[in-house]
């Protein structure tokens, strides 16, 4: 399974409302798949009754290994894009501590930062970092829905 390896500026709209949006069209797959599989599943737990067999007793333990999977991965994935953006944005007030300090000696312009632009970049980072920690169960529950479809043999 391949991996997203562009950036986050390369990957989300400049519009932070538009990555809200797209987290919001995310989750609503999530849901649907997820209540494809659920449904799928209980018919399947209610039909094999007190003796499943071997593929069933492998689905139902899928069940509870792939929640346990996709809340550590979700996990580390949150950890670690709060990480990077946390880097990203001190870096930015490092260069912005240097900028008024050579500004306090004569040296360059005193650097403004608008309220538009921090809250906008907050608003980015909480949308990449809620995407990040979602995404394992989005993949897990539309793969899901989509094997669950295919007819047993």
């Amino acid at each position: 399974m391949s991996r997203r390896t562009r950036s986050s500026a390369l990957s989300w709209p400049i519009n932070p409302f538009a990555m809200w949006t797209t987290l919001a069209t995310k989750s609503a797959e999530m849901l649907l798949a997820s209540g494809e599989v659920v449904a799928h599943r209980s018919q399947r737990m209610a039909s094999m009754g007190a003796n499943p067999d071997a593929a069933d007793r492998r689905e139902m333990g899928r069940m509870v290994q792939e929640k346990v999977d996709a809340s550590a991965e979700s996990a580390q994935a949150m950890s670690m894009k709060a990480a990077s953006l946390y880097q990203a944005s001190m870096m930015q007030w490092l260069n912005l501590a240097n900028r008024q300090a050579a500004a306090l000696c004569g040296i360059g312009t005193s650097p403004r930062i608008s309220a538009d632009v921090a809250a906008k970049k907050t608003m980015r980072a909480a949308a990449e970092i809620a995407t990040a920690g979602m995404a394992p169960f989005h993949r897990r529950a539309t793969g899901n829905a989509k094997r669950l479809r295919k007819p047993r043999s």
